[in-house]
């Protein structure tokens, strides 16, 4: 599987979290059954209950709860989503609807943060449209 790709074109904006990218965007062997597999997020390591903060402006337009993790989608303008799963708590002041600013905190990962950039319907790459140093 590998699915439509879009660039991003805009300025750089601050990261979800701070921490290392363990798991970049794209194709890669799976290290046990050695097959072809394609991530279209990355996964950001952080320090034990982080906070998650939103890349840039918008609206919450899914929150989403499979017991212990939950995902959380945003709306940005010009048909920009970032998605943050794997998270442990979503802030209790969103629901669905809410607009939120640039940097508000959206939830806690408990040390690992799986994000992912999309534009209508394609996948981007994270690190085109963040600063994580």
């Amino acid at each position: 599987y590998k699915p439509k790709i879009a660039t991003y074109r805009g300025k750089k904006t601050i990261p979800p979290v701070q921490g290392k990218v363990v798991k970049k965007f794209g194709s890669y062997i799976d290290p046990i059954y050695k097959i072809k597999i394609y991530n279209d997020s990355i996964t950001i390591k952080t320090k034990p209950n982080s906070i998650v903060r939103s890349i840039m402006s918008g609206k919450v337009v899914y929150i989403g709860d499979n017991g212990e993790r939950k995902v959380l989608f945003i709306k940005h303008s010009g048909n920009l989503f970032s998605i943050y799963a794997n998270l442990i708590k979503v802030s209790p002041i969103l629901k669905k609807g809410s607009y939120i600013k640039k940097g508000q905190i959206v939830g806690r990962v408990k040390n690992s943060l799986e994000f992912e950039v999309t534009y209508k319907d394609m996948a981007i790459d994270p690190l085109e449209v963040i600063n994580l140093k």
